[in-house]
C-alpha cells in the first residue's frame, strides 16, 4: 500500500488505456465476425484518443510539480486496482470476445469512477477523468449492442 498521488493517478489511467489499445488489436486479429471486428478496431483507436487524451491535458494544463505529488489522503493499492479480465486467444470465439471486452469496461468505469471520489485531485483532472467515464459507459453500451445483435442473428453466432 502506498499513498495515492496524482502523478500515480495519470500513469496507472494510462496504463489502462495502453492495455485496453492492445486488448482491442488483439481481439480484431482474432475476430472473424466483420462487425464485431471493425467495432474491436473503432475501440482500440478510441483507447489511443484516451491516452493522448491524458497526454494532451499535462501539455495544455500542465500540473507543477507539487499538484503532481499531492496526496490524495488515502492508501490504494494500485495493483488491486488493475483491470483483470478472462484472456483471449486465437480459440475465443466472438461471444467471449465481447463478454471480456464489455467486463473490461465495467472495471475501466468503475476506475475512473473511484478517481472521482478523491476530493484533493485538481478540478481540471476531474474534468477529464468524468469524460473518460463516459465514454467508458458508451463503449459497454456499443459492445452490449454488438451481443444483442449477434444473438438476434443465429447465422451471425456461427461465425466468430
Amino acid at each position: 500500500m502506498t499513498h495515492l498521488t496524482v502523478r500515480n493517478i495519470l500513469e496507472h489511467a494510462e496504463r489502462i488505456e495502453t492495455e485496453s489499445h492492445v486488448f482491442y488489436v488483439r481481439a480484431a486479429g482474432f475476430l472473424s465476425d466483420p462487425d464485431a471486428r471493425q467495432l474491436a478496431i473503432e475501440l482500440s483507436e478510441e483507447e489511443t484518443k484516451h491516452f493522448n487524451h491524458l497526454r494532451d491535458l499535462l501539455k495544455q494544463s500542465p500540473l507543477t510539480s507539487p499538484e503532481l505529488d499531492i496526496t490524495l489522503g488515502t492508501e490504494v493499492n494500485l495493483s488491486d486496482r488493475v483491470v483483470k479480465t478472462e484472456d483471449i486467444s486465437e480459440e475465443s470465439d466472438a461471444d467471449t470476445i465481447l463478454n471480456v471486452a464489455l467486463e473490461r469496461e465495467k472495471q475501466t468505469e468503475a476506475l475512473y469512477r473511484l478517481y472521482l471520489t478523491l476530493t484533493d485531485i485538481p478540478e481540471h483532472l476531474v474534468q477529464v477523468f468524468e469524460d473518460l467515464r463516459q465514454q467508458e459507459v458508451g463503449h459497454q453500451k456499443r459492445i452490449l449492442k454488438m451481443i444483442e445483435k449477434r444473438k438476434r442473428n443465429p447465422d451471425r453466432k456461427k461465425s466468430q
